[in-house]
């Protein structure tokens, strides 16, 4: 009599950031290779199936031309049934700083999860490490 054979499979990640190139974790490469360097709010994080959309208010711009409106939206690979290494995870009412670069007339983040960086009450920041969204505190932002 013929049966299903299910298998379960756990991975556990040793390096989340495996497939990123190793300038990732330079901080003047960030800078150097941005169009645009936005801090801002994140409003509201919606997580569909295979996406998650992320609602920003744009507070200030580092680096770039200011766009007309102040309200981005961010949209993710990953969902709750899609998981995709190196992406950041976004939560509501955080600031951050997040580096994007322009091609084609789109926006992407540099870096997936190194793009990054969640801006403390004291203004430092933090950057995740995509594994635990537990980073080491970096510099004071000027």
């Amino acid at each position: 009599m013929g049966g299903i054979c299910i298998s379960l499979i756990i991975l556990t990640l040793v390096n989340c950031q495996a497939m990123l190139i190793a300038e990732c974790g330079d901080r003047n490469y960030l800078n150097d290779t941005a169009d645009y360097i936005i801090e801002g709010t994140v409003e509201k994080v919606e997580i569909n199936k295979s996406f998650t959309y992320v609602d920003l208010k744009i507070n200030n711009y580092i680096k770039g031309t200011p766009f007309t409106n102040d309200l981005l939206q961010i949209v993710i690979p990953g969902g709750n049934n899609l998981w995709v290494e190196d992406q950041p995870v976004f939560y509501e009412d955080k600031e951050v700083r997040i580096y994007f670069q322009e091609e084609n007339g789109e926006l992407s983040i540099i870096c997936g999860v190194m793009g990054v960086e969640e801006i403390s009450e004291d203004l430092s920041y933090r950057v995740y490490d995509g594994c635990n969204m537990e980073g080491e505190e970096g510099t004071p932002v000027s």
